[in-house]
Parts: structure tokens; sequence; C-alpha cells
């Protein structure tokens, strides 16, 4: 997703983000053994060729479901989904060869034994698929996003960076400079990061159009909207309104822990996880996810802007040349 300069390596390029994401997430649903056996390369190759392809057949399938079926782009699709198929059904079936025991703490592992168990009927082949396909790959995209243009724009805001630095620095130092023994409570004793991610979020939104059903027959704002309409809500429009966000075409992180005429008029306008009861499943993680993965970032490293982005609207809020950033080892 992005590329990173530095004195040591000429360029190292690819899905970095998306590889971090995907890798941290493996590590987390399978046995430490299950998930290095993976290719790391492969995995987020893979995990592009679907989202890249299912971004240019979103909108014909919006206007005709049967149109995606005839367009180049759907063998190679339905191609990447195979793919993907089988690299689930290899990990469940190494899974299952180590067998289980009580001490087991891996998300698959747990699954397993759900579907193995007496009342485990209704856990099917397929839903197994799919559940492990949510765990393995959802968000890592997005969260990948979001560090993304996160560190874009403290590129370009050096002070703020240098201002996170000193914040995330000083948890990493009681953490003896271990990651992994980073906590929620000193991720949550950083205003600064919370306020960067929350303004990345507010700016890039990873989701910038969400849809929904109306259930009932609704009148809004003067219009009828019917039951069973689809609903378009465009939450890269509503993150940009001045009225609820003074300047918003600026990244101001500040505006999240200092208030004043930054300040949101209204704090609950932020919906990049979408709100209500179907609101994002995965969003705390996520945000540990992001917070985890800019201490790392901006501690070891000074990020200086590189070529321009070229913004564009998909799935997520991408770059069509890339995201790239020049990166100094500290």
């Amino acid at each position: 997703f992005f590329s990173i300069q530095t004195p040591a390596s000429p360029i190292l390029s690819g899905l970095v983000g998306s590889e971090m994401c995907i890798r941290d997430r493996l590590g987390r649903v399978l046995r430490g053994p299950m998930s290095a056996d993976l290719d790391e390369g492969d995995v987020p190759a893979m995990m592009n060729d679907i989202t890249r392809e299912a971004q240019m057949l979103m909108l014909p399938g919006l206007l005709n479901p049967g149109l995606t079926r005839v367009l180049p782009g759907y063998a190679r699709y339905r191609h990447a989904i195979s793919r993907l198929d089988a690299l689930i059904e290899r990990v469940v079936q190494g899974r299952r060869s180590q067998g289980f025991r009580d001490e087991d703490r891996d998300v698959l592992g747990a699954i397993l034994q759900a579907q193995d168990a007496e009342d485990g009927d209704w856990l099917t082949r397929d839903l197994v698929r799919d559940q492990l396909t949510t765990l393995f790959f959802a968000g890592s995209d997005t969260t990948a996003s979001t560090v993304a243009w996160c560190l874009y724009e403290l590129s370009k805001n050096q002070e703020a960076q240098r201002a996170l630095r000193e914040e995330v620095g000083k948890q990493l130092a009681d953490a003896g400079g271990d990651p992994a023994k980073v906590t929620a409570k000193m991720l949550d004793a950083c205003p600064l990061l919370a306020g960067c991610m929350k303004e990345t979020l507010r700016v890039y939104p990873p989701a910038p159009v969400i849809m929904r059903d109306a259930p009932d027959d609704e009148v809004v704002d003067g219009y009828l909207v019917p039951k069973g309409q689809a609903i378009a809500i465009d939450i890269y429009g509503l993150h940009r309104r001045p009225d609820l966000f003074p300047e918003p075409d600026r990244w101001l992180p500040e505006r999240w822990t200092e208030g004043g005429r930054h300040a949101p008029a209204d704090a609950k306008a932020l919906i990049p996880f979408a709100p209500g009861p179907r609101s994002c499943i995965g969003r705390y993680f996520a945000e540990r996810e992001t917070q985890l993965f800019l201490c790392i970032l901006v501690a070891g490293f000074e990020w200086t802007p590189s070529q321009e982005p070229d913004i564009a609207h998909a799935v997520t809020i991408t770059s069509l040349n890339g995201i790239h950033l020049n990166a100094r080892p500290i």
C-alpha cells in the first residue's frame, strides 16, 4: 500500500501496511507454527487481487448484479477467491492435524472444537470458512490504510510528529522497549495518538460510503424513504461538513485534544465505523491495532514526504500511485 525510502534499503515497496496487519492478525488467530507456515508475500498479494477486482466490479454490480459476471475482471476475481478458499482449507486442515489441548488459546482451535462438539452441527464448513475469512483479513486493508494516511499526514507536519514521538516514546520506555508489553492503559495515556488516529479516520474514512436498507417506511427531512429502499450514507461527505468540523479539509489532530475553534461541533458526527447496532464489530481491535502500529513506526523512524499521492475513492480511500514516504531510522 505504501513505499518506504530508507538509507539502508533503497526502496521497500509493496503492501507494507496490509502485510503488517495481516501477519499480526494471523498470529493472533492461529497458533504460532501455523501462522509461520504461510507465505508472507503471497497473502497480501492475494488480498490485493481480491480488493482490486472487487473495486472494479462494485459499481456495475450496483447497477445490475448480473452484469459483473460478463466483465473481464470477474474471472480474475473468482480466481483470487478460489485461492483464498484453498488457503483457508489448508490452514484448517493443518490446525486439525496439530490436535487440541486444554491450554490452547488460539481462535481457530476454539472454532474447530466448537464445530466438533455434540451440539456443533449448526457450525457448518461454509460458516467456519466465512468466519475465518473475516478473522484473517477483514480490517487488514482498512487498518493499513489508516496507518499509511496517518504517517503521510505526520510526514507533512513535523511538529506533530515530534510531539507524538515523545508521547509514545514514554510508553514504550515504560514497556522496556518491547511493543508486546504495551498495554491498553498505556495507549489510553496518549491523547495525541488518539487524536491523530481520529483525525485520520475523519479525513480518510476507511469505508467512505456504507449502505443500509430501510426496515420500514420513514420520512426523513420531508422525503419518504420506502421500506426496503437501499440508502447510501456518505461518511466522507459528512466528515467534511464545515458546520460540524471547522476547516474540514485540514488534518488537525489537536481538534480532538485541545478543543478551541477547531473542535467538532458534535463528536458523534465522527462515524468511521458506522453507527448503530450494525456498526463495525472489530472497531476496538482495529483502533488498538492502529495505535500500536503507529507507536512502533513513529518511535522507530522519522517520516518525511516523498511523492504526492493521487487520492481516489474505492472500497477505501486509496491512492492510485501508492503512498510514498521517506523513513530515517532513529
